[in-house]
């Protein structure tokens, strides 16, 4: 279970999330990176002060069919490339007429 997981020492919730999906086809909880912290608070889906109460944010609104493996996944690639933390390129992002952080020329 996630309980067990993350009591074993170095074990947190995006590792426990990450190995019941994969390992035991469970999804307990969403799995949120730095990359999607980053890009839910720019697009004000939340307003978090770190990953973990990200995801704890998303759970209480996202449908759970949104958790799974493929669930946040594209945000993960899209904080890398156009989201990033260091001058996002706004102008090459689809959602950068309806995101309140996108900063155009």
């Amino acid at each position: 279970t996630m309980k067990e997981l993350t009591s074993l020492p170095g074990v947190g919730t995006k590792s426990a999330a990450f190995l019941m999906m994969t390992c035991w086809e469970q999804v307990e909880a969403l799995k949120v990176d730095v990359h999607i912290h980053r890009v839910c608070n720019r697009l004000g889906w939340v307003s978090t002060t770190n990953e973990e109460k990200t995801r704890l944010e998303l759970e209480s609104w996202l449908p759970r069919s949104h958790w799974g493996v493929d669930g946040l996944k594209r945000f993960v690639g899209f904080g890398q490339e156009i989201c990033t933390a260091q001058k996002p390129k706004c102008g090459d992002c689809a959602a950068k007429e309806r995101c309140p952080s996108a900063t155009l020329p």
